[in-house]
């Protein structure tokens, strides 16, 4: 019994993981910036932060000393 590979095959395989990698990763971001926001807003909303965007667009995190 042979088993013929061919180029063909091989460069399937080659996009395959790429593009199963590529998603993973953007998946990965995506996943992180919403659970990083969401935390964000739940501790602002129980009064513990004061979150404040910047001219800039940056954010900075100020701690509530009640």
């Amino acid at each position: 019994m042979e088993i013929a590979i061919q180029l063909k095959d091989i460069l399937f395989l080659v996009f395959l993981v790429l593009a199963v990698y590529i998603s993973y990763r953007q998946g990965a971001k995506a996943g992180l910036e919403m659970g990083i926001d969401g935390t964000l807003a739940m501790i602002e909303d129980k009064g513990f932060i004061k979150v404040v965007e910047l001219s800039d667009g940056e954010i900075q995190i100020i701690r509530n000393e009640s």
